[in-house]
């Protein structure tokens, strides 16, 4: 047994001041963030419900509903994932180019950066993934960091600003014509009119072309013979003259295996990077899905569901039906009229 030091009484009472600091009253209104990668710079508020154990909350959060959207989503986190929120700030005047701010988006503020100011408004705003959406002024608020427990404004330079958001400058010079709003719509939404829904995403193809920048990240789709419904993962390598664009595959490499493979694709075979979606529960029967498979995610539908969240997929493309676990699927997305669209039965 380790022997307590004369002082530890002293210890006690110096230790529990940064302590009390970091945990967070009952009933207080706080935002709240978690560590999964398709949420990255995003804050949703939510109510402090209980304390679970030491630096631990149970959260009621104000905007996120359960999967049946009957209550609100009530989930435990960490007191990392959690900080008040931000002071009110008044915003003289319109927002600036390049500014960083929050954006109201998907029931939750996400970091951006502005990239060009359309009018008193409007302005266009990238997110750290990579994409950017139109949004309306009242919909912005200027970005703040918390650090060491005080609000702090932000003010990155252009080097900071890039590392956060890729290249800014680019995006912001290859912005023209009418730019698209990517949305995310969740099952609550779905509900209300799921026939139309299904349906749209059916027999729709996305007639939208979206300039896509540099580096950006994004999903292609193989015209090959036998590769009908697979989507691989690539970077933006660069823009071609022809309409086209080259791109660097992140899974597939090249015949002779020494570097990733890269080859040209036409904007219509071309289509953002989807959100993540977490997918906690069960998927249902004849669920349209995507399957990793051959380093791709190849579109099916589910035909059987096994024991051990394992499933059978089916491929009406390939005519094939596999099995998969539950960490190797991803609801379907549907790239439809600018907008992403969940599509969950046929």
């Amino acid at each position: 047994m380790v022997k307590r030091p004369e002082n530890f009484r002293f210890r006690i009472k110096y230790s529990r001041r940064p302590i009390q600091e970091s945990k967070f009253q009952k009933g207080r209104t706080v935002e709240v963030t978690n560590g999964d990668e398709g949420y990255k710079g995003a804050w949703f508020v939510a109510t402090i419900v209980d304390l679970i154990g030491k630096n631990r909350f149970l959260i009621e959060y104000k905007d996120l509903t359960t999967d049946d959207g009957t209550q609100l989503l009530k989930e435990e986190t960490d007191a990392q994932y959690i900080r008040p929120c931000p002071p009110k700030i008044r915003n003289e005047g319109s927002f600036k180019q390049f500014q960083e701010v929050d954006a109201w988006y998907n029931d939750g503020w996400w970091e951006g950066v502005v990239l060009k100011v359309l009018n008193s408004s409007e302005c266009y705003v990238s997110f750290i993934h990579n994409d950017v959406f139109k949004f309306e002024i009242s919909k912005l608020r200027p970005h703040q960091d918390w650090l060491d427990g005080k609000w702090v404004i932000s003010s990155k330079n252009s080097g900071e600003l890039a590392m956060k958001f890729g290249d800014v400058m680019s995006k912001a010079k290859n912005l023209g014509g009418n730019k698209l709003i990517v949305k995310l719509h969740r099952s609550s939404e779905l509900a209300k009119k799921p026939d139309d829904v299904t349906s749209k995403a059916k027999k729709t193809r996305s007639q939208y072309v979206l300039p896509f920048c540099k580096g950006a990240k994004v999903e292609v789709r193989s015209d090959e013979e036998g590769y009908e419904g697979a989507w691989y993962t690539a970077i933006v390598f660069d823009s071609l003259p022809n309409g086209k664009y080259l791109v660097e595959y992140l899974t597939l490499k090249a015949d002779d295996l020494t570097e990733q493979l890269k080859e040209e694709a036409d904007a219509s075979d071309i289509r953002p990077y989807p959100p993540e979606i977490n997918h906690c529960h069960h998927f249902a029967l004849h669920e349209r899905v995507d399957a990793w498979y051959n380093e791709g995610w190849w579109v099916g539908q589910v035909s059987g569901i096994l024991r051990g969240f394992k499933y059978r997929v089916y491929f009406w493309h390939t005519k094939e039906e596999l099995e998969f676990g539950h960490c190797r699927l991803r609801p379907h997305q549907e790239w439809i009229d600018g907008r992403w669209v969940i599509a969950s039965l046929v």
